[in-house]
């Protein structure tokens, strides 16, 4: 951003045909279809303008996260810009919870989770998990776009669900066009799209916006998992390593309570590496 030579709080305008320009730059690049239009143009004012912070603290996270969605989508074969996908799902909030119930990061419903693989019992809930639930959420859109061929159409059902866009491409008479159909989705359906349009924008000009991220907590490279053989309370673990249960949380947001059980299969949990000597000592 000093390159641009902004004052700190200075707020950027910029006309219709520069938008025009950089969308066409981003689209030339993207499989997804990057349309500028009020609807996109709405949004990009609403991260550039009155949620300049979000965006700024969206743009601090990604270091963490990002990394985790680009390798599970390239496994998958599908469009890295699909990482941006959970900062309009959940504003990369892993124990985010929708009014419906939706949780995590990709705000899995509890029965399409459970489609998809992720368990969840009265100790932990997978849809919590960044890695499983990223992985989960990779084979749902593949699927989707399986189903529609058409990423835009394909986004719109992993809002809505798949019943009500094939009901909209009834009532539309059989529309694939997104923007034609667009306007028999559900409301909250007609704008993800242009939300997520314009997030893509975002996360690519942000600097010409004079928007700075804000430093994450922790990254990727300061962490690493541990298996556990045993039963563990969080309360106890948190003491023992000088951790409050609130960074203990953030790095492990699967467990819903003060207990980690034994499973089956080994519970893993994230720590900083510089505790993990501490924890097997304990």
């Amino acid at each position: 951003p000093i390159s641009f030579g902004y004052a700190k709080d200075s707020v950027p305008l910029f006309d219709s045909l520069t938008y025009h320009n950089r969308f066409e730059i981003i689209n030339s690049k993207s499989p997804f279809s990057l349309v500028y239009n009020s609807h996109t143009k709405g949004y990009v004012n609403l991260y550039a303008k009155r949620r300049r912070r979000v965006t700024g603290r969206m743009l601090g996270l990604a270091p963490i996260y990002f990394p985790i969605f680009e390798e599970n989508l390239d496994r998958y074969n599908l469009p890295l810009e699909l990482k941006y996908l959970p900062i309009i799902e959940s504003a990369l909030n892993p124990k985010a919870k929708s009014r419906v119930g939706a949780t995590g990061l990709w705000q899995f419903m509890y029965r399409t989770g459970k489609m998809f693989d992720l368990q969840a019992t009265s100790y932990y809930d997978e849809r919590n998990d960044i890695y499983k639930s990223t992985d989960a959420a990779c084979r749902y859109l593949k699927y989707l776009q399986g189903l529609y061929g058409d990423w835009s159409i394909a986004l719109a059902a992993y809002n809505a669900g798949p019943g009500n866009v094939n009901k909209a491409i009834r009532r539309s008479g059989g529309q694939m066009n997104y923007w034609k159909l667009r306007p028999f989705l559900p409301k909250e359906t007609q704008m993800y799209v242009p939300n997520f349009i314009a997030m893509m924008y975002m996360m690519t000009y942000y600097s010409d916006h004079n928007i700075i991220p804000k430093e994450a907590q922790i990254y990727l490279h300061e962490v690493d998992t541990v298996c556990l053989n045993s039963s563990v309370r969080i309360s106890h673990l948190d003491s023992m390593l000088g951790m409050t249960a609130d960074e203990f949380e953030y790095l492990n947001p699967v467990y819903k309570t003060d207990v980690i059980p034994k499973t089956d299969i080994r519970q893993c949990i994230t720590l900083p590496i510089a505790k993990i000597d501490s924890f097997l000592v304990i």
